[in-house]
């Protein structure tokens, strides 16, 4: 199976998996034969998860069913149709029972079928080969090395931008199979720095080659950290248009988010990074060696270390009726409750530990407050919370703006820092 696996996911090929589980914790929704039989596999169960060697990758199809049967349980055959399916290669357990009937009820319903024999597998040897020679005639049975070969060896193999084509010859058949290849967008990591206007900028690349980045990054210029919250270059640039620098992305600070509200949405996956010269020395004037320095120095000179956090207050737009919301009230908390949802289950995947989401005194606007942490991880905190917000608004169709007078007459959004100064056995210093 892994081997397959291998072969075929760069083809471009659909890799759909199908598991027994439960969509409720108590099994009520399981067929009578699994309460008979007492198969329970309940909801968010470890025991439904696929095992690491042959794992789903983001983006496969994972089914979960509660029958033996696949199309009895599942809405897989609406979901191949719309994918423009019309060939399949089963593989799994049990021979004689799960993929006895997928075979079956694939066939039936006009798929093309192949069953890799070894790899399949139920609990004896004889009930295995008793069921590859029940269902034969539903399917062509092969082994993975005689598909692998014949994948590979096909004359009439092609792979052009719209499809994939595999001839498939046998004595007794000739299958012509079309597997469309659809074109999907490719995953980014961006490489970011904030600048002292507090706009996050970098620069992106995909993220599966993000191991030629972690010890060079990437290229950035001096001019970039002369550009003001309007996107002009200060005329008191004292870099000119020259010169080369690196962004270079600290591991720690990697923050991942793979799903939100829009399906659709791309991964939210950003690494902080230090600006260094191309010689590796740090420059002077990136922002979180700037922070680091003072954080090293209150260390050395007085013994003391820095803890911090930040409430960050914001203003919702995009939704009716805002504008009507008392302060401070359950209404208005009501009125964005799915929003304050995703952003709080988002803060804590990107691990930045939220605390309370809060309407605050002005129209539309709303607060978010986080636990503190130490030193140049409290300020890649502030900005993850800011980013976050509003990458969760932008996929609820909402704008998130932190500006501190985000329209006329507005009440000002703010920022409060909480600072606790501790010595370096971590005692509060009064």
């Amino acid at each position: 199976m892994i081997h397959i696996i291998k072969i075929v996911r760069p083809l471009g090929m659909e890799i759909m998996y199908t598991t027994i589980e439960s969509l409720t914790r108590n099994g009520r929704d399981r067929s009578l034969d699994h309460k008979l039989s007492n198969i329970f596999i309940p909801k968010g169960s470890s025991e439904a998860d696929v095992i690491s060697a042959v794992a789903p990758a983001e983006d496969d199809i994972w089914l979960k069913k509660t029958s033996s049967g696949v199309f009895n349980s599942t809405n897989i055959d609406y979901v191949l149709r719309n994918l423009g399916v019309e060939f399949l290669v089963v593989m799994g357990f049990l021979t004689d029972q799960c993929v006895d009937m997928a075979v079956r009820d694939a066939a039936d319903k006009g798929y093309q079928v192949i069953c890799i024999s070894d790899a399949c597998t139920t609990h004896t040897q004889e009930r295995h080969e008793n069921a590859l020679r029940a269902f034969g005639g539903y399917c062509r049975i092969m082994t993975t090395n005689e598909f692998i070969q014949e994948i590979q060896g096909s004359n009439n193999f092609k792979n052009s931008d719209s499809s994939i084509k595999v001839s498939i010859n046998d004595q007794q058949k000739n299958l012509s199979v079309s597997v469309r290849s659809y074109l999907q967008p490719t995953v980014l990591t961006m490489l970011v720095t904030t600048d002292l206007t507090g706009i996050t900028r970098g620069r992106a690349f995909p993220t599966e080659a993000i191991d030629d980045y972690w010890n060079s990054g990437c290229g950035w210029v001096p001019a970039s950290s002369a550009l003001t919250p309007q996107d002009v270059i200060a005329d008191s640039n004292p870099w000119g248009s020259h010169g080369d620098l690196r962004l270079l992305p600290d591991r720690k600070s990697r923050v991942r988010i793979s799903n939100g509200p829009d399906p659709t949405a791309p991964i939210f996956d950003i690494i902080h990074c230090d600006i260094i010269e191309t010689d590796g020395k740090a420059w002077p004037v990136c922002p979180r060696e700037l922070l680091r320095q003072e954080i090293e120095r209150y260390q050395q000179m007085l013994g003391l270390r820095v803890i911090a956090a930040f409430e960050h207050e914001f203003t919702l737009n995009g939704r009716q009726c805002m504008s009507d919301l008392p302060a401070f009230s359950l209404r208005a908390h009501r009125h964005v409750a799915d929003f304050a949802g995703w952003l709080v289950a988002a803060l804590r995947s990107a691990g930045v530990e939220p605390e309370m989401f809060l309407p605050e005194y002005g129209r539309s606007q709303y607060e978010i407050t986080c636990r503190p942490t130490e030193g140049v991880a409290a300020a890649d905190r502030a900005v993850n919370v800011r980013e976050i917000t509003r990458d969760i608004a932008r996929q609820m169709n909402m704008h998130a703006s932190f500006s501190p007078q985000p329209y006329i007459g507005a009440i000002s959004n703010g920022v409060h820092l909480h600072l606790s100064i501790q010595d370096l056995d971590g005692h509060p210093r009064h």
